[in-house]
C-alpha cells in the first residue's frame, strides 16, 4: 500500500481495521509504511473515542450541535447501569433504542459527566446490588450486534467491564468470531468461563460447535 495513494484519514482507518482483524501493530506499521508509535497512537485514539477519535479536531470555529437532554440522560443511565465504554453505549442505543448518536458524542458526554474511568478502577458502590464476578477474567460475556451496516462482535469482562476484544465486520460469521477470539486471547488474558447466547456462531444443535471446540482445545 503506497502512502501517496490515500489521505491520512483513510490510512488511519485502514490501520485500525487491520488491528481489529488481529494484525499486530508491527505488521500494520510495515504495510502502511508508518512508524509503529504513530499506529499505536491511532489505536489508542480509536479505543477511547471510536472512529471519531481518528479525526483531528478542527482549529476553526464551528457550530456546536448539542444532543437532546433526553439522549444525554439516557447515555448516563446506561453508563451507570452497565459500565460500558462509549463505543458499546453508542452501539446499544443505535441498535436497541433507535437513538442516533455517535461513539464520539457519547465519549464527550461521559467525559463532561466525569464518568471516564481507567481500566480496572474499582467501580463505585451503588444503592442497588448487581450480580457480577469479583475478579477480572472470571467471566467474559460475548455477543454479536448489528451496528450501522456492519456487525459488532465483542467480549466484555464481567467484573471490570473492560473489552478484551471488539471488532466490526461486514459479516457475522463464525470465522470472524474465532479471529476476534484469538485476538482477545493473544494478550495473555484467559477467562475461566465464557457466556454467550445460542446464536449459530456460538451454538450447534448437532454436537459441539466450532466455537465450543476452539475454546476447549
Amino acid at each position: 500500500m503506497m502512502r501517496g495513494e490515500r489521505d491520512v484519514g483513510n490510512l488511519r482507518r485502514w490501520c485500525v481495521r487491520r488491528l481489529l482483524e488481529g494484525w499486530s501493530i508491527r505488521d500494520a506499521s510495515a504495510h502502511a509504511m508508518t512508524p509503529k508509535s504513530t499506529v499505536h497512537d491511532w489505536w489508542i485514539r480509536f479505543q477511547r473515542k471510536g472512529w471519531a477519535g481518528l479525526v483531528n479536531e478542527s482549529t476553526r470555529p464551528h457550530i456546536i450541535h448539542r444532543l437532546p437532554e433526553e439522549t444525554v440522560a439516557r447515555i448516563i443511565q446506561v453508563r451507570l447501569r452497565e459500565g460500558w465504554c462509549g463505543e458499546a453505549i453508542a452501539a446499544y442505543l443505535n441498535q436497541q433504542e433507535r437513538i442516533k448518536v455517535s461513539s464520539g458524542s457519547v465519549y464527550k458526554i461521559l467525559k463532561e459527566s466525569n464518568l471516564i474511568t481507567r481500566t480496572y478502577k474499582p467501580r463505585r458502590q451503588r444503592t442497588y446490588i448487581r450480580f457480577q464476578r469479583e475478579h477480572p477474567d472470571s467471566l467474559w460475556q460475548t455477543d454479536i450486534k448489528y451496528y450501522g451496516d456492519e456487525y459488532l462482535i465483542a467480549y466484555l469482562d464481567d467484573c471490570s467491564r473492560y473489552l478484551p476484544g471488539i471488532g466490526l465486520y461486514t459479516e457475522a460469521t463464525t470465522e470472524n468470531l474465532l479471529n476476534l477470539t484469538d485476538h482477545a486471547l493473544s494478550h495473555g488474558r484467559t477467562p475461566s468461563q465464557v457466556l454467550s447466547d445460542h446464536g449459530p456462531q456460538y451454538y450447534s444443535d448437532n454436537g459441539k460447535s466450532r466455537f465450543t471446540s476452539y475454546l476447549e482445545a
